[in-house]
């Protein structure tokens, strides 16, 4: 007797139905194409939307395999317990991922490393086995281009403030060359040479001075071994500066919305000197911490002094009312998209300069594009505009940041206490779309244990509770990630490098059981496993960790886990040769007790040592917080009160006891 078998099982391995793996049946196995296409849960590319025809339908970049590709399949028509499902990438008979169903869920879905995806062109199909009738499902196969190249290849040179392996130059303008409406009557080309990777449907996206000119790579200039010729008319030219250095430079993105390079993505700056109005006031200066430049390095100087300096001529006599400077930063961010931040006036104080103090925040959202500045000269019955300064913005473009976990340490989340999920500012945001909180354990064959909690955005900085029963699922698996997804639910244009869902950082964890080796620490003022506030005088309470055998170089972590707002504390200590082996006592905010009353404060701490490798856990002390209780004698009140004797006869019918103290609460 045969029997159907994942491909590389042995009849042995076929026989046990374990994750992963195709169950056995003595059935006769028919295979019918009826299984709707697995699909990348971040939206893949629709390459049918490209200029230039492409072989797949669908493109998947860097962003969508990145440590991982995650496949996801639609519940399938008759849907059982230990069916069997698998995703083949251009590979009919051995599968990239698979899994066996263990409950009942809307999409089922696969992981697949990075390292195991293939690259190019590459057919993809799903494949189902019902365990059940032995009926075999795929779905048609679909070509799917899979690229996780960067155009310009990796920058040879990271020393460098932009990508070495993109360069370009200027038709009949070396650099450093005036520009003026005669000579760029009729436009101007500039010249990019060849790059690593280049590509047909790569996009040039080259800035004219923060104005942008898209170009998209053809079949023909793709094979070609000369430059790439992009025309800037004439039109884009008026819309820079008009007076001053011009700043062009170039960036790549391909059809799968790679780009080139990662911090560094554009080409060293192109600078040309417009004379195009003559007419204008002197351009500004961009000042950091006082030095003039046109770039910033946001990762190296997000706490330096940003400003701008106007320089006007001085009046005589001085005007009264006095002049004022208004300057705005016209600003390309890194998606492409435009927005002008106007500065709040300053009064000019007819010195000939004028110094306008830029807000970090607003350099901050600018990390991966560029702004221009200039200002306008306000007087009361006239204005006259100055020349622009086009300022670069480089560093690392974190935009979703990972969530925060509490209580956790270490890396070690207890599964028999709620924790709260914090999500951090992000941006883009807007409070109606959709935001949803995943926690995921990815199996070693590709399938997953998944829990999501969406609701819409609202405001930033949301909180999310997940229960003790959800972390149960996570419990003993290992590593379990925490990250948020949103969904603006908005159309993208084929390559545009942005998603309709977008991912955050991941947060890594694991959730277990907690094994105490550490003793429990000892909280000035308690009494019993109650602490009142009342009770502890001064604007701190001390707290004690007692373990004794700390050595030189571990580190400490504590955590006082509050039930109220703001009622929370953590930090670490570094051990030293003062402090090792010695009991830690220090003092910590009363706001541990304040902001808890009538709640409950969860202390614990943990020791990390690197070497040898070791982590240690302290015991949980537990409290209650507010006025201590007082237990009064209970009360049989089918008893007698005077002899404490109970009749059985007055309790024939059970008997009822009265449980009394102080005070009582509402919430016991």
């Amino acid at each position: 007797m045969s029997f159907p078998l994942t491909p590389q099982l042995s009849d042995g391995q076929a026989n046990q139905p374990s994750s992963g793996q195709a169950p056995a049946t003595p059935q006769v196995s028919r295979r019918i194409e009826d299984l709707d296409p697995p699909y990348s849960a971040y939206p893949a590319v629709d390459l049918t939307a490209a200029l230039y025809p492409e072989a797949g339908i669908w493109g998947m970049g860097i962003r969508h395999v990145d440590s991982h590709a995650r496949w996801v399949f639609e519940k399938w028509f008759n849907w059982n317990l230990n069916d069997y499902y698998a995703i083949h990438l251009n590979d009919p008979n051995n599968p990239a991922a698979a899994d066996i169903t263990q409950d009942d869920r809307a999409r089922y879905e696969l992981f697949v490393p990075k390292e195991h995806v293939p690259e190019g062109e590459i057919s993809v199909f799903g494949r189902l086995l019902r365990v059940a009738s032995n009926q075999e499902s795929t779905s048609p196969p679909q070509i799917y281009l899979i690229k996780s190249t960067r155009p310009g290849g990796t920058d040879r040179d990271p020393g460098c403030e932009w990508h070495t392996g993109l360069v370009m130059n200027v038709e009949g303008f070396p650099e450093g060359a005036i520009v003026n409406p005669e000579n760029t009557r009729d436009g101007v080309w500039c010249l990019i040479e060849r790059y690593e990777h280049v590509r047909k449907n790569d996009v040039i996206e080259l800035s004219w001075d923060g104005i942008f000119v898209q170009h998209t790579v053809s079949p023909a200039e793709a094979a070609e071994a000369g430059a790439i010729r992009v025309f800037v008319s004439k039109a884009i030219i008026d819309q820079g500066g008009q007076l001053g250095e011009l700043t062009l430079r170039f960036r790549v993105r391909d059809v799968v919305g790679n780009f080139s390079g990662e911090k560094y993505q554009y080409s060293k700056a192109y600078t040309l000197n417009s004379e195009l109005d003559p007419s204008l006031l002197s351009p500004p200066i961009f000042l950091i911490d006082g030095a003039e430049s046109t770039q910033v390095d946001f990762d190296a100087q997000a706490e330096s002094t940003f400003e701008v300096l106007a320089l006007t001529p001085r009046q005589f006599p001085a005007p009264v009312p006095s002049y004022k400077i208004a300057v705005t930063l016209f600003a390309t961010l890194a998606d492409g998209t435009h927005q002008a931040f106007p500065l709040p006036e300053v009064i000019d104080e007819n010195l000939g300069v004028t110094y306008v103090t830029i807000a970090r925040e607003t350099i901050g959202s600018l990390v991966g594009g560029s702004f221009r500045v200039s200002f306008q000269w306000l007087k009361p019955d006239s204005s006259a505009l100055s020349g622009s300064t086009t300022v670069t913005v480089i560093g690392t473009l974190v935009l979703m940041p990972a969530v925060t976990v509490a209580p956790i340490e270490l890396g070690m989340i207890d599964p028999d206490h709620d924790v709260t999920v914090t999500l951090p500012h992000y941006q883009p945001h807007n409070k109606d779309w959709l935001e949803t909180l995943v926690i995921e354990y990815r199996q070693p064959g590709g399938g997953s244990e998944l829990y999501t909690q969406p609701q819409l955005a609202d405001v930033q900085g949301g909180i999310r509770t997940v229960t003790k029963e959800t972390l149960q699922r996570f419990n003993g698996l290992g590593t379990v990630y925490f990250y948020y997804q949103v969904n603006d639910g908005a159309a993208r244009d084929v390559g545009s490098g942005t998603l309709e869902i977008r991912k955050s950082q991941e947060f890594a964890a694991q959730v277990g059981e907690r094994i105490a080796e550490m003793p429990v620490p000892i909280l000035q003022g308690v009494q019993g496993n109650n602490i009142n506030p009342a009770d502890v005088p001064g604007p701190s309470v001390l707290l004690t960790l007692p373990y004794t055998g700390t050595l030189t170089g571990d580190l400490i972590h504590w955590n006082c886990i509050g039930s109220g707002i703001d009622g929370s504390l953590s930090n670490t200590i570094q051990i030293n040769g003062g402090t090792a082996g010695q009991p830690l006592v220090f003092p910590v905010d009363r706001l541990i007790l304040d902001n808890n009353l009538n709640g409950s404060l969860r202390i614990s701490y943990s020791l990390q040592r690197t070497e040898p490798l070791l982590t240690l856990r302290s015991e949980v002390l537990n409290l209650t917080v507010g006025i201590g209780v007082q237990l009064e004698r209970p009360v049989v009140e089918e008893a007698q009160p005077s002899s404490d004797q109970l009749d059985p006869l007055a309790a024939l019918d059970g008997a009822h006891v009265r449980v009394q103290y102080q005070p009582m609460l509402v919430t016991d």
